[in-house]
């Protein structure tokens, strides 16, 4: 039983490894990129705009703009997110 667990966690290491060398390829940064911006202009929303980026280091960094005002938060925690957010709609 602990063998099959072991291999689990091997199988399971090797597929997170495969996925963050995918995610850091330049055609899937490219076709994530394009496939955004497709969604972006064909979408002529006024809700906020939502994305975030990985560091080198791996942490999460939260990007938000309003399309309506032109506002924007940049490297934000995902608690800064929320806060803007909710100023946003208490204003």
């Amino acid at each position: 039983m602990r063998g099959a667990i072991i291999a689990i966690e091997r199988q399971w290491y090797r597929q997170a490894e495969r996925d963050r060398q995918l995610s850091n390829h330049p055609i899937w940064k490219a076709t994530t990129q394009a496939w955004g911006w497709l969604v972006r202009s064909l979408s002529h929303s006024h809700e906020p705009r939502l994305w975030t980026k990985l560091d080198s280091q791996g942490h999460v960094h939260w990007y938000v703009r309003d399309p309506i005002t032109g506002q924007r938060l940049e490297q934000a925690s995902e608690h800064e997110v929320r806060v803007w957010l909710e100023q946003r709609y208490h204003r």
